[in-house]
């Protein structure tokens, strides 16, 4: 720093440079339980009459794995104007494992559930303190999930288009820590979607329980019986149905065995021939 007698102004010189146009990001946390992570970004800077940002994180572990490539073009206009683009794809596995719980208590879903969807966005500031954006969002969920009742996993997916419109108007004074002013921010969303299931595995019925009962009738030269079944099956909604069959059997036999009788004016016992 100078001081200038002529003028009566001090003059500062200050070394200034531009940042690095790429830079390299590296972390992570380690565990002895199941949540590890690793970590790596990417990014990109491009300083001139057209702005152009990029940035890719990468969240990479067993139960949470995240993949985010994202970028920002800005034109310098009398109106700014600006275009966001991005892809997401994220994958959380909670399937067969306790993720070293300390306690006893087991609460987690056994759940595999797959994120992707890209989204793109046109904005322009029209005023200084005001902000005008268009964004659609369009990507595909799918969840895969154990139960009891099927040989297999199922599926779940689900299908969405998603645009938004937002408007947003500032009066504050400052950025940082503001003490006048107000902030104000509009926004409307509309979601289409399609829900699917995957079910083509077959469903596993429960043990059938099955009560017999045979009873038989004295004949001259035959011997008759029948049974009763009763099964009960549930499906995968849980909905029980009963249903009986009744099924008569015929038999050919010997002759029966001969019942005892007591004859009505003798006290001895007798066989009837």
């Amino acid at each position: 720093m100078e001081f200038d007698d002529s003028t009566r102004r001090f003059d500062m010189t200050l070394p200034l440079n531009l940042k690095p146009s790429l830079t390299l990001h590296f972390g992570g946390n380690i565990s002895s339980t199941a949540f590890n992570l690793g970590y790596i970004g990417v990014d990109y800077q491009s300083w001139g009459r057209v702005l152009q940002q990029a940035n890719l994180d990468m969240l990479l572990g067993p139960i949470y794995t995240m993949i985010r490539l994202k970028g920002r073009t800005v034109t310098m206009s009398r109106n700014p104007v600006f275009f966001d683009y991005s892809y997401n794809f994220n994958i959380t596995n909670t399937l067969h494992g306790n993720f070293g719980n300390l306690t006893e208590v087991d609460n987690a879903e056994e759940i595999k559930a797959k994120e992707s969807f890209l989204s793109f966005g046109v904005g322009v500031a029209p005023t200084r303190k005001s902000v005008f954006d268009f964004m659609i969002n369009m990507g595909r969920n799918s969840y895969g999930y154990d139960m009891s009742n099927y040989k297999s996993r199922q599926y779940t997916h689900f299908t969405y288009l998603s645009p938004k419109i937002a408007i947003e108007r500032t009066s504050l004074d400052k950025i940082l820590y503001p003490t006048t002013g107000s902030r104000l921010n509009f926004s409307g969303i509309y979601v289409y979607g399609r829900d699917e299931r995957d079910s083509r595995n077959e469903l596993i019925l429960p043990p059938t329980r099955t009560i017999s009962t045979t009873y038989a009738s004295g004949g001259a030269s035959r011997r008759r019986g029948s049974s009763i079944s009763t099964s009960r099956a549930t499906d995968a909604s849980r909905a029980d149905t009963r249903s009986k069959e009744y099924t008569p059997t015929t038999r050919r036999s010997t002759r029966p065995r001969p019942l005892p009788y007591r004859h009505r004016n003798t006290r001895r016992c007798c066989t009837r021939a």
